[in-house]
């Protein structure tokens, strides 16, 4: 989209946005239902070569760095709107390495819904089963928001029978791409005795626009002669999900192929025409006492991208998140890994139950191999809790890990780490608002940093108000001097307020959230976050 017209379609939006306010503060419009949030987060960037903490311009002259976001949603009747303003200055979170400032509506969206039929017209937001062939979506912690900017129609000819149909062009946090993507969807749910099915099918097509492919042949022409080819304009992708649910037993498949996608498996590999697919599946089963899963999913050469030029989650049209259990112990989740579009075979298990009626049991296992079945990923983590008669809870917690750190955090030539990680955590509730949490990790290894111990410690004295500290120590390193990572923090909340500021040092690692993970570099400074809800 051009300059001149984006702007001008900012200005219509803005001075709408002004009429509804006017309509509602005169109470002409007294059906209209609004509510919103803002969220915003202010970094002070603190210099520390020490601990990794360099290199990058908030570190060496800018020093400070925010976003906010505004998010307005509009009812009226069979009418929906959604609006969000997101503000970014100095922001490292799109890039690690860089500084991005943007201010502007950056997602709109107006929906009328009827109840058999819904138009939407807007930024989209849509995902297929489990996001395999198709997922649009925001993820603020890691600066995700990729949507469709078009036209997104949902349609319920029959009772269960749902049909689904967008078409526009794809737009992330920055950019807005002219490549165009079409997407459709045809889904049903039925019932049979005491089975419950759920089954759809899903079809995607992304056309490269001229400018693009022209810098594609120009590209491929550079080429020896046995390794060009001759590229399409269109890329062609189908799936297909199911869920077939028999108490206490739930079957869950999932599966997607592409063809001749122009790809490319890493920045300094030519560029290749290639089939590519994902398959899924899960067995689930859940009674009164126990509970488990087993997963198991492989991949080939299945990035869906907008153009083959773009890298990371940036262009990004599907959903392939991390395929191990999220730990919420910061040694524990380390060494975390990263789902690999080139290819990969993994398998996870978890169980979990009560042994009593106060103290229950989690255990969870992966196993992640490349499709040349090189060792990506070993996990096993158990978890033991137990509520105690003076209302207190003790945590204990064992894992160990195998992580191909030459893969995940790109360090070719180091070996493979084996780490071990014991934790225990006892939280004392002194009434019912007040309580005080302490947790001791222990990690274990003699690869990478080396071993690590991390004491924390959370103080609440009332539900508004908490405060923590933590030193996350190199007690034994493999290398350099022994470093502390300090952080300490309060957190103030209210029902529509919460509040944060803390002194941070964090060491480079994989930051994960919404099962997506990327790596990130060291942190040394002042965070503060605001969130409000109206």
């Amino acid at each position: 989209m051009a300059t001149k017209e984006r702007a001008l379609l900012l200005k219509r939006i803005s001075k709408s946005l002004w009429l509804l306010f006017f309509l509602v503060g005169t109470g002409i419009a007294q059906d209209i239902f609004i509510i919103g949030s803002t969220e915003a987060y202010f970094r002070w960037f603190i210099k520390d070569s020490l601990r990794g903490a360099y290199g990058i311009p908030q570190y060496e002259y800018l020093l400070n760095a925010g976003e906010t976001w505004t998010d307005l949603n509009i009812m009226y009747g069979n009418w929906s709107g959604y609006v969000r303003f997101t503000g970014m200055y100095n922001s490292n979170l799109p890039d690690p390495a860089d500084a991005t400032t943007l201010f502007g509506i950056n997602y709109w969206n107006v929906k009328y819904s009827l109840d058999y039929l819904s138009v939407e017209a807007g930024n989209v937001y849509k995902q297929f089963g489990l996001g395999t062939l198709f997922r649009t979506w925001e993820e603020r912690a890691l600066a995700i928001d990729n949507s469709l900017l078009g036209l997104g129609i949902s349609a319920m000819p029959i009772n269960g029978l749902d049909v689904y149909a967008a078409g526009g062009a794809y737009k992330s946090l920055r950019n807005i791409y002219k490549d165009f993507v079409k997407v459709l969807s045809i889904s049903k749910n039925f019932s049979i005795k005491n089975a419950f099915v759920d089954i759809g099918v899903g079809a995607l097509n992304r056309t490269l626009d001229r400018q693009t492919m022209d810098r594609i042949v120009q590209e491929i022409n550079s080429y020896p002669v046995e390794n060009r080819f001759i590229p399409t304009h269109n890329m062609y992708a189908a799936g297909g999900w199911m869920t077939l649910s028999v108490t206490p037993v739930t079957i869950y498949v999932e599966g997607a192929y592409k063809w001749k996608d122009i790809y490319r498996e890493a920045l300094n590999k030519p560029l290749i025409s290639t089939n590519g697919y994902v398959v899924y599946g899960e067995v689930q089963f859940t009674s009164s006492k126990v509970w488990a899963s087993a997963k198991f999913r492989e991949i080939y050469r299945f990035a869906l991208r907008i153009n083959p030029y773009t890298t990371g989650y940036e262009g990004i049209l599907n959903y392939l998140p991390a395929f191990s259990k999220m730990i919420g112990y910061q040694l524990a989740a380390y060494y975390m890994p990263v789902a690999q579009e080139n290819g990969e075979r993994a398998y996870q298990v978890d169980i979990g139950g009560a042994l009593s009626t106060a103290t229950g049991v989690e255990v969870s296992a992966s196993w992640i191999d490349a499709i040349d079945n090189k060792p990506l990923f070993r996990m096993i983590y158990l978890e033991v809790f137990s509520q105690l008669k003076n209302k207190g809870k003790l945590t204990g917690a064992f894992q160990y890990v195998q992580y191909n750190i030459e893969t995940y955090f790109n360090k070719p030539g180091q070996p493979m780490v084996h780490a071990y990680v014991p934790i225990i955590e006892y939280v004392h509730r002194f009434n019912k608002e007040a309580s005080l949490k302490t947790q001791l990790q222990l990690m274990y290894t003699e690869q990478d940093h080396g071993s690590w111990v991390l004491p924390y410690l959370e103080f609440v004295p009332q539900h508004r108000f908490s405060l923590f500290v933590q030193d996350m120590w190199n007690f034994k390193p493999l290398y350099g001097k022994g470093l502390h990572y300090v952080s300490a923090g309060i957190n103030w909340r209210t029902d529509q307020v919460l509040f944060s500021i803390q002194y941070r040092q964090t060491r480079e690692g994989i930051n994960c959230s919404g099962g997506i993970c990327r790596y990130e570099p060291a942190f040394n400074g002042v965070l503060s976050s605001l969130l409000i809800s109206f």
